[in-house]
């Protein structure tokens, strides 16, 4: 059930509501900010404070206006000992002007060298007193923050998790708004901030702060810009001979999807093999399908006749493959496109180690997965599931490429030798838990977890396995599904989404329910 948003009779509320254009009202939004707790110790570290003015933005009065707001917050701020610094990068006309409202300097390199961090913010933008002296305490090369857009008495949240560059390779996540040491900062006078960021090293050290110390006037970049979700990711003859893959299909009587599926993943260029693992098929149509499959070169078949173990299957077949990549593909998965693999494989291709998975949708259209959060009880859950695609996405979410915590089995790809090093799914996780373990392994080595929502597959979920649990065949019990769950969460509670935003609660797969405390 949905968790209501605070009224009056109910002041104490921990739990706010997003509504369904990812805002609330101002009013709602202030009970909300009123009950977090900001840092209040005197600053002590130089902060230079860049203040972009978009070129789009010509309008005198609105400068002007824009311009004061921000100046009046920088007056407000706490600076204790620190050395606060005012500079303008040189965007748009009347800079002379916007200079005076913001009592500023035209940017040049040189004026930075004095300062310790360099905080980037847009005109019109509110910072929190606070700002500075969360930036002081940190010991980081780079710290996030949340923010907040107000357009039209609504207000528009933007809460992160920690910093992601896979996102930020793709997108303004961030909306322009960070702080970074200033000795890392190049060319910071000619190109956006985003861009900055993207030149790191992703070795660099980030911090997160949990609250929202920016105010920005309009809307985020994500509810304005028309992302370019259906664009291709390659063209044909870009990927290199190394990106060559097996794919792993353990099924069950499941021709029907089969029969339309494996065809055409046969001749994609990029599958050197297919083997499907049979578990126990025994319809004659399903029998006759494999009998006839097992002829073409690039399929081979085993058969499997002990108790379903999706773990146990997958590594059979790992192990029997000759691929630098393994594709993990259930029975009851449909690519939206031919080329689906070419897509899934560019992101992976960049990365030294990682796991990487796609959009999965219902057959309505609505979303199955979109990565994977873990409740405080242990229960694993769907993100944006239900949800309407693309317009139940929040910031980019469903839109591009970013860090989760971990991903669903029902389509996984990584490389032959991260998953022996892992080794492998993990047996006694037989009929569930076994995708999110491994994830987590992997993220313990620094493999880095991927969700790529530009490939986009239907999912029919659990099609194969619903015919062993109880009420089906009968062979997988309540109670193993118990066991299982209950030494996951042995291994791996007390848990924590460490992906994502801690001021959403994970309760909710939609992600619009908000949590003061965490």
């Amino acid at each position: 059930m949905d968790s209501p948003s605070p009224t009056e009779s109910d002041p104490d509320s921990q739990t706010f509501r997003l509504e369904k254009d990812w805002g609330m009202t101002c009013d709602e939004w202030q009970k909300f900010e009123d009950k977090l707790n900001f840092l209040g110790r005197e600053p002590s570290e130089s902060v230079a404070i860049i203040v972009d003015v978009p070129s789009s933005l010509e309008d005198d009065e609105g400068l002007y206006r824009l311009g004061y707001l921000t100046r009046q917050s920088i007056d407000r701020l706490e600076t204790g000992k620190a050395d606060v610094g005012v500079f303008l990068r040189p965007c748009v006309s009347h800079m002379e002007e916007i200079e005076i409202v913001l009592d500023a300097k035209i940017l040049q390199k040189q004026d930075l060298d004095r300062y310790n961090w360099i905080c980037f913010v847009g005109i019109g933008d509110v910072i929190h007193p606070s700002l500075l002296t969360h930036v002081s305490q940190s010991e980081s090369d780079v710290v996030i923050f949340d923010q907040v857009f107000e357009c039209n008495n609504r207000c528009f949240p933007m809460f992160f998790g920690p910093f992601d560059p896979i996102k930020s390779e793709s997108c303004d996540y961030l909306n322009g708004r960070f702080v970074l040491r200033s000795k890392l900062a190049r060319h910071v006078d000619k190109i956006p901030p985003i861009e900055i960021l993207r030149g790191l090293n992703r070795s660099l050290t980030s911090e997160h702060v949990a609250l929202p110390l920016i105010k920005a006037t309009g809307k985020p970049s994500s509810m304005v810009e028309k992302a370019s979700f259906f664009k291709p990711l390659v063209g044909k003859g870009k990927l290199v001979k190394d990106s060559t893959v097996t794919v792993i299909v353990s099924t069950k009587n499941a021709a029907r999807i089969l029969a339309h599926t494996l065809p055409v993943m046969h001749e994609h260029d990029q599958v050197a093999e297919i083997i499907i693992v049979s578990n126990q098929t025994d319809n004659p149509y399903s029998l006759a399908l494999l009998e006839r499959l097992g002829k073409l070169e690039k399929i081979s078949i085993i058969y499997y006749n002990e108790n379903f173990n999706f773990s146990k299957q997958s590594n059979i077949a790992a192990e029997a493959s000759k691929s630098k990549n393994l594709v993990f593909f259930n029975d009851d998965v449909i690519p939206a496109e031919d080329d689906w693999l070419d897509q899934l494989l560019v992101g992976f291709l960049r990365e030294k180690r990682a796991i990487v998975g796609p959009l999965l949708l219902y057959p309505d259209g609505t979303v199955q997965h979109g990565g994977l959060g873990v409740t405080k009880g242990g229960n694993v859950e769907h993100r944006y599931r239900g949800g309407s695609f693309p317009i139940d996405s929040y910031n980019y979410d469903l839109i591009f490429p970013s860090r989760v915590w971990a991903l669903t089995g029902a389509v996984l790809l990584t490389s032959r030798e991260l998953f022996q090093e892992l080794g492998g799914f993990d047996e006694s996780l037989a009929t569930g838990w076994q995708d999110v373990d491994l994830c987590l392994r992997a993220r313990e080595i620094g493999a880095e977890i991927i969700f790529e929502p530009r490939v986009i597959m239907t999912h029919l979920e659990s099609v194969s396995i619903s015919q062993e649990l109880e009420g089906g065949a009968g062979k997988i019990s309540h109670s193993q599904r118990t066991d299982e769950r209950l030494l996951f969460i042995d291994r791996w509670g007390p848990f924590a989404n460490s992906s994502y935003s801690p001021r959403i609660s994970p309760e909710d797969p939609s992600c619009r329910t908000l949590k003061v405390a965490y």
